[in-house]
């Protein structure tokens, strides 16, 4: 099915149902020359088909801009909003996906509010930049923790927390701990 005729599906509950927007890492990562940042079979939602399928359901004019990938362990749960870089990372671009996307999961209630944002909405920034291999991290409850990328600014106080890191760490510090062993479904 074309990207383009998925429609937002909602259960009885008044949850939505994403299912059908689910892809691979390697898909959801892959830059414009085609190339995949993270390698992974592991399946998550493709947050940029959802915000499509949302311009069409709200009947709206006008552009949100997204983040890449959207994971969520289920209703109520903890929430990723994941952007993937293999160039230059245009900070003002990032921050205007990070605030469509959440404005785009509260009106589909994946997030009930700002405070809900801020008690389980996480931020990450996949970035392929040179070799710096450290994770950076900023958390909303411990700001003496290593510093969030400065230029990245304010959006980290709309989140639980704020990550960015190289491919390597996010496959071991998110992709192994969430899916388990790295490999096909």
């Amino acid at each position: 099915m074309s990207s383009d005729n998925i429609e937002i599906k909602f259960c009885e509950d008044g949850s939505v149902d994403l299912s059908d927007f689910r892809k691979s890492f390697s898909d959801v990562s892959r830059n414009d020359a085609g190339k995949s940042v993270v390698q992974s079979d592991h399946q998550v939602i493709f947050f940029d088909d959802v915000v499509k399928a949302h311009k069409k359901y709200r009947c709206y004019e006008g552009q949100f801009k997204s983040m890449d990938a959207l994971y969520s362990e289920g209703k109520g749960k903890d929430i990723w909003l994941i952007e993937f870089k293999s160039g230059e990372v245009n900070a003002g671009d990032i921050k205007e996906k990070a605030c469509h996307s959440l404005l785009i999961a509260m009106d589909l209630r994946l997030i009930e509010s700002l405070a809900d944002a801020k008690s389980r909405a996480h931020f990450v920034l996949v970035y392929k930049l040179g070799n710096r291999a450290n994770l950076m991290r900023y958390s909303s409850g411990n700001p003496n923790e290593q510093a969030f990328p400065r230029a990245l600014g304010n959006i980290r106080w709309l989140f639980h927390d704020a990550v960015s890191c190289v491919p390597e760490k996010f496959i071991s510090d998110f992709i192994i701990p969430h899916y388990g062993a790295l490999g096909m479904n």
